[in-house]
Protein backbone atom coordinates (compact mmCIF):
# COMPACT_ATOMS: atom_id res chain seq x y z
CA UNK A 1 0.00 0.00 0.00
CA UNK A 2 1.78 3.23 -0.97
CA UNK A 3 2.41 5.78 1.62
CA UNK A 4 2.92 9.77 1.81
CA UNK A 5 5.59 11.25 3.79
CA UNK A 6 4.57 14.40 5.09
CA UNK A 7 3.41 17.84 3.47
CA UNK A 8 5.92 19.57 0.89
CA UNK A 9 5.83 23.69 0.97
CA UNK A 10 2.74 24.66 2.63
CA UNK A 11 3.70 28.29 3.08
CA UNK A 12 2.12 30.58 0.39
CA UNK A 13 5.12 31.92 -0.68
CA UNK A 14 6.83 28.48 -0.92
CA UNK A 15 3.98 26.40 -2.59
CA UNK A 16 4.56 27.99 -5.91
CA UNK A 17 8.18 26.17 -6.09
CA UNK A 18 6.08 23.75 -6.15
CA UNK A 19 4.25 23.95 -9.87
CA UNK A 20 5.01 27.49 -11.04
CA UNK A 21 2.50 29.11 -13.82
CA UNK A 22 5.03 28.31 -16.60
CA UNK A 23 5.99 24.65 -15.52
CA UNK A 24 5.29 22.63 -18.34
CA UNK A 25 2.33 20.28 -17.64
CA UNK A 26 1.75 16.71 -19.69
CA UNK A 27 -1.78 16.60 -18.59
CA UNK A 28 -3.41 20.23 -17.62
CA UNK A 29 -7.29 20.73 -16.67
CA UNK A 30 -8.99 24.00 -15.58
CA UNK A 31 -11.52 21.77 -13.40
CA UNK A 32 -8.62 19.56 -12.19
CA UNK A 33 -9.38 18.67 -8.40
CA UNK A 34 -5.70 16.61 -8.14
CA UNK A 35 -2.47 18.20 -9.23
CA UNK A 36 0.72 15.65 -9.48
CA UNK A 37 3.93 17.21 -9.87
CA UNK A 38 7.20 15.33 -11.31
CA UNK A 39 10.63 15.83 -10.55
CA UNK A 40 12.31 13.97 -12.94
CA UNK A 41 16.26 13.61 -14.31
CA UNK A 42 16.23 12.31 -17.64
CA UNK A 43 19.06 9.64 -16.99
CA UNK A 44 17.49 8.25 -14.21
CA UNK A 45 16.86 4.97 -14.64
CA UNK A 46 14.13 4.52 -12.03
CA UNK A 47 12.46 8.07 -14.00
CA UNK A 48 12.55 5.55 -17.30
CA UNK A 49 10.62 2.72 -15.60
CA UNK A 50 7.96 4.98 -13.90
CA UNK A 51 7.44 6.82 -17.14
CA UNK A 52 4.88 4.29 -18.67
CA UNK A 53 3.01 4.58 -15.21
CA UNK A 54 2.85 8.76 -15.55
CA UNK A 55 1.79 8.19 -18.55
CA UNK A 56 -1.45 5.83 -17.63
CA UNK A 57 -1.96 8.35 -14.73
CA UNK A 58 -2.43 10.78 -17.91
CA UNK A 59 -4.48 9.18 -19.61
CA UNK A 60 -6.50 7.55 -16.93
CA UNK A 61 -7.23 10.48 -15.12
CA UNK A 62 -7.49 12.99 -18.27
CA UNK A 63 -9.88 16.34 -17.42
CA UNK A 64 -9.73 15.17 -13.47
CA UNK A 65 -6.22 16.19 -12.85
CA UNK A 66 -3.06 18.09 -13.55
CA UNK A 67 0.04 16.51 -14.34
CA UNK A 68 3.24 18.46 -14.16
CA UNK A 69 6.82 17.94 -15.01
CA UNK A 70 9.82 19.16 -13.76
CA UNK A 71 13.53 18.85 -14.14
CA UNK A 72 15.80 17.87 -11.32
CA UNK A 73 19.16 16.82 -12.85
CA UNK A 74 21.27 15.00 -10.45
CA UNK A 75 25.02 15.54 -10.24
CA UNK A 76 25.45 12.15 -10.51
CA UNK A 77 24.10 12.05 -14.06
CA UNK A 78 26.75 13.68 -16.72
CA UNK A 79 24.37 13.73 -19.06
CA UNK A 80 20.81 14.54 -17.40
CA UNK A 81 21.33 18.47 -17.94
CA UNK A 82 21.18 17.91 -21.95
CA UNK A 83 18.47 15.88 -21.36
CA UNK A 84 16.48 18.15 -19.69
CA UNK A 85 17.79 20.80 -22.45
CA UNK A 86 16.61 18.23 -25.14
CA UNK A 87 13.43 17.74 -23.34
CA UNK A 88 12.56 21.53 -22.85
CA UNK A 89 14.03 22.40 -26.14
CA UNK A 90 10.97 20.17 -27.67
CA UNK A 91 8.47 21.85 -25.31
CA UNK A 92 9.36 25.29 -26.93
CA UNK A 93 7.54 23.53 -30.38
CA UNK A 94 5.02 21.99 -28.14
CA UNK A 95 6.51 17.85 -28.11
CA UNK A 96 7.49 17.92 -24.07
CA UNK A 97 5.95 14.27 -23.84
CA UNK A 98 7.13 13.15 -27.12
CA UNK A 99 10.32 14.15 -26.61
CA UNK A 100 10.09 12.99 -22.68
CA UNK A 101 9.51 9.08 -24.27
CA UNK A 102 12.24 9.37 -26.30
CA UNK A 103 14.53 10.61 -23.90
CA UNK A 104 13.94 8.50 -21.09
CA UNK A 105 13.42 5.31 -23.46
CA UNK A 106 16.34 5.94 -25.27
CA UNK A 107 18.93 6.47 -22.07
CA UNK A 108 20.91 2.98 -23.69
CA UNK A 109 21.98 5.24 -26.37
CA UNK A 110 22.88 8.82 -25.03
CA UNK A 111 23.71 8.58 -21.45
CA UNK A 112 27.34 7.68 -21.59
CA UNK A 113 28.00 9.67 -24.96
CA UNK A 114 31.17 12.61 -24.06
CA UNK A 115 28.24 14.31 -25.94
CA UNK A 116 24.54 13.36 -26.44
CA UNK A 117 23.46 16.40 -28.43
CA UNK A 118 23.73 14.45 -32.20
CA UNK A 119 21.12 11.99 -30.48
CA UNK A 120 18.94 14.49 -29.55
CA UNK A 121 19.23 16.45 -32.84
CA UNK A 122 18.14 12.97 -34.26
CA UNK A 123 14.70 12.43 -32.06
CA UNK A 124 13.77 16.15 -32.66
CA UNK A 125 13.97 15.36 -36.71
CA UNK A 126 11.79 12.60 -35.61
CA UNK A 127 9.30 14.24 -34.35
CA UNK A 128 9.33 16.49 -37.26
CA UNK A 129 10.39 19.62 -34.98
CA UNK A 130 12.00 22.55 -36.93
CA UNK A 131 16.28 21.79 -36.52
CA UNK A 132 16.85 25.27 -36.37
CA UNK A 133 14.72 26.39 -33.57
CA UNK A 134 15.38 22.95 -31.94
CA UNK A 135 19.17 23.74 -31.88
CA UNK A 136 18.88 27.01 -30.63
CA UNK A 137 16.29 26.37 -27.51
CA UNK A 138 18.80 23.66 -26.44
CA UNK A 139 21.69 25.76 -25.94
CA UNK A 140 19.35 28.99 -25.05
CA UNK A 141 19.87 30.46 -21.65
CA UNK A 142 15.66 30.20 -21.48
CA UNK A 143 15.99 26.76 -20.73
CA UNK A 144 19.31 26.99 -19.34
CA UNK A 145 17.40 29.10 -16.48
CA UNK A 146 14.06 27.04 -16.42
CA UNK A 147 16.44 24.05 -15.71
CA UNK A 148 18.39 26.00 -12.78
CA UNK A 149 15.24 27.07 -11.17
CA UNK A 150 13.18 23.57 -11.43
CA UNK A 151 16.68 22.64 -10.00
CA UNK A 152 16.49 25.15 -6.80
CA UNK A 153 12.68 24.57 -6.37
CA UNK A 154 13.28 21.08 -5.80
CA UNK A 155 16.18 21.80 -3.24
CA UNK A 156 14.15 24.31 -1.28
CA UNK A 157 11.62 21.63 -1.41
CA UNK A 158 13.95 19.36 0.25
CA UNK A 159 13.77 16.42 -2.64
CA UNK A 160 16.98 14.39 -2.86
CA UNK A 161 16.41 11.97 -5.68
CA UNK A 162 14.24 10.97 -8.77
CA UNK A 163 11.61 10.51 -9.61
CA UNK A 164 10.19 12.92 -6.87
CA UNK A 165 5.99 12.77 -6.89
CA UNK A 166 4.21 15.10 -5.15
CA UNK A 167 0.30 14.67 -4.95
CA UNK A 168 -1.26 18.03 -3.88
CA UNK A 169 1.54 18.94 -1.97
CA UNK A 170 2.32 15.44 0.19
CA UNK A 171 5.33 13.33 -1.47
CA UNK A 172 4.28 9.84 -2.30
CA UNK A 173 6.51 7.04 -1.94
CA UNK A 174 6.96 4.75 -4.46
CA UNK A 175 8.08 1.41 -3.40
CA UNK A 176 7.70 -1.21 -5.84
CA UNK A 177 7.02 1.19 -9.12
CA UNK A 178 3.30 -0.30 -9.83
CA UNK A 179 0.40 1.41 -10.77
CA UNK A 180 -1.71 1.34 -7.66
CA UNK A 181 1.02 3.23 -5.59
CA UNK A 182 -0.18 5.98 -7.94
CA UNK A 183 -3.71 5.69 -8.32
CA UNK A 184 -4.81 4.81 -5.17
CA UNK A 185 -3.71 7.67 -3.64
CA UNK A 186 -4.75 9.89 -6.70
CA UNK A 187 -8.30 8.11 -5.98
CA UNK A 188 -8.16 9.54 -2.41
CA UNK A 189 -7.40 12.61 -3.36
CA UNK A 190 -10.21 13.37 -5.67
CA UNK A 191 -12.96 11.35 -3.56
CA UNK A 192 -11.66 14.05 -1.30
Amino acid sequence: MPTSSASIARPSQESAVLARADSHHLLKSANAKAALVLFTDFQCPYCAEIDPLIRQVANDYAGRINVVVRNLPLPMHQNAGPGAQAVEAAASQGKLSEMMGLVLGGQEEWSKAADPQPVFTEYAQRLGLDAEKFAAAYTSAAVQERISRDYSDAVALGLRGTPSLILNGKMLRLDSYTYDEIKVPLDAALAS
